[in-house]
């Protein structure tokens, strides 16, 4: 099994799981656009996310279509064309991640109070893929000026040695934000007088999302090690690589979908209840259901940080 079969392959799992992430994207923007219980627009859109939505769109079905044309170089033996476009491709790759990764690091600013002691290490992590993968943009673009055999293999070594950094650093970043941000909303939650069932389902979002894109993160560093040891796990590389790709954009989506569906099943609840408090009042006259009902959660963290406006 050749290149040309190995880059059918990562075109045909790219376009599957690309077929998912849009189908997210589709319900993501729903929720940013539209009011939570119809398809009036809003007043006021979340910019910030609406933005960063659609270039991480731009992004993955720019890397789409250079996997497909990647593929119809290789069909013409064309190696510059090539090496140029996966050159292309992993600039895509990489600034996808690192999108996404700022935004899961911004995210735990945000719960922990804007304090910039807690998010440190990650960010420190994150500027140290985006300087690796700096680096391996700029072995890429050498090797594209090499006619050297010996120096273009050196280089391709060093650019997957480049990758197992990269991603050591992703997956980092991914495991520290996700659970501190889980730990910060679990201890909010364990320490109201009212612990709030849209908190719970707050941190359990988060950790699901997290592992998911996660999880893909850590099977593509496997894949890439491999490849690096022999050149018999290419299948398996060029199968993981587009995976994990396109679950960073998933991911991001999943957690914007599913907040705002959590957030209109809070809604509908809470407007049952107060139904119910009224209906106990007019038939019991019961001043003090009426009293209780009026308490408040002390613990405001759920309401103000709501993870489709940060």
């Amino acid at each position: 099994m050749g290149q040309p079969f190995y880059s059918i392959v990562n075109s045909f799992v790219q376009a599957n799981v690309y077929g998912i992430y849009v189908t997210t994207l589709i319900l993501c923007l729903r929720w940013l656009v539209f009011h939570d219980e119809s398809w009036k627009r809003r007043e006021k859109l979340n910019i910030p996310m609406l933005c960063i939505s659609i270039v991480v769109f731009l992004l993955e079905t720019a890397g789409l279509a250079t996997c497909f044309q990647t593929t119809l170089e290789l069909q013409d033996a064309n190696a510059q064309g090539f090496n140029t476009l996966n050159t292309i491709n992993s600039a895509m790759e990489y600034t996808t991640l690192q999108i996404v990764d700022a935004v899961l690091i911004y995210r735990c600013w945000v719960v922990y109070g804007y304090s910039w002691k807690i998010v440190l290490l990650p960010l420190f992590l994150w500027i140290s893929s985006v300087v690796l993968s700096s680096y391996d943009l700029s072995l890429y673009a050498l090797a594209l000026n090499t006619t050297d055999p010996d120096t273009a293999a050196k280089l391709g070594l060093l650019t997957l040695q480049i990758w197992d950094g990269f991603f050591a650093c992703n997956i980092s970043v991914n495991i520290y934000a996700t659970t501190a941000i889980v730990y910060r909303i679990m201890s909010v939650a364990r320490n109201s007088i009212n612990p709030s069932n849209r908190l719970s389902q707050t941190w359990r979002i988060i950790a699901e999302s997290g592992a998911l894109y996660t999880i893909s993160t850590i099977v593509n560093l496997i894949a890439t090690v491999l490849v690096g040891m022999d050149e018999r796990f290419n299948l398996f590389q060029v199968t993981a690589d587009p995976i994990n790709f396109s679950m960073a954009g998933i991911a991001f989506n999943l957690i914007l979908i599913r907040v705002g569906q959590q957030r209109v099943a809070e809604q509908a609840k809470s407007e049952g209840n107060k139904a119910s408090h009224w209906l106990s009042t007019l038939r019991f006259r019961n001043t003090k259901a009426t009293e209780t009902s009026s308490s408040q959660d002390p613990s405001t963290l759920h309401s103000n940080t709501d993870y489709q406006h940060v």
